[in-house]
């Protein structure tokens, strides 16, 4: 049986800027990502695989830790978080057949929210990190 919505809450994923190296001609992915991937794919499998239906929506909510004064891209935020759903089978592909609705937008708490579990009533807990958390909220847009 399908779903209709989806939500898990992920650390703060590197900037597309960091993601990748390249040394001797050859692209890599850097240490900081490959860890990001490994705690954000155990995150999303605590959080159970959707079973979500195409085409899905995907909101993605940055939560900056208190006090943060940072100019990044939203688009900064897009090509990890996609990259881990589709890896992690949360999302089928990332193509605009199967997610053609993307919104990125911010929210604010006094601190960063908590990651991993206890999080049943959907409202963040405060978990005192210093780098801040992002929320994904997929839906699907079929009746």
């Amino acid at each position: 049986m399908s779903q209709s919505a989806w939500s898990v809450l992920l650390p703060w994923p590197p900037s597309v800027n960091h993601i990748w190296k390249c040394a001797s001609g050859r692209f890599y992915k850097t240490r900081h990502y490959v860890q990001w991937l490994k705690t954000s794919m155990a995150l999303i499998a605590e959080a159970g695989r959707p079973a979500l239906r195409p085409p899905i929506a995907c909101h993605i909510v940055i939560y900056p830790a208190s006090g943060t004064h940072w100019r990044r891209d939203a688009d900064n935020f897009c090509k990890p978080v996609l990259d881990v759903l589709r890896q992690s089978g949360a999302l089928p592909d990332d193509n605009l057949r199967i997610l053609p609705y993307l919104v990125v937008s911010t929210g604010e708490w006094e601190s960063s929210p908590t990651i991993g579990s206890g999080q049943s009533d959907g409202k963040p807990k405060d978990a005192g990190t210093t780098s801040g958390c992002i929320r994904v909220i997929l839906r699907t847009l079929s009746p």
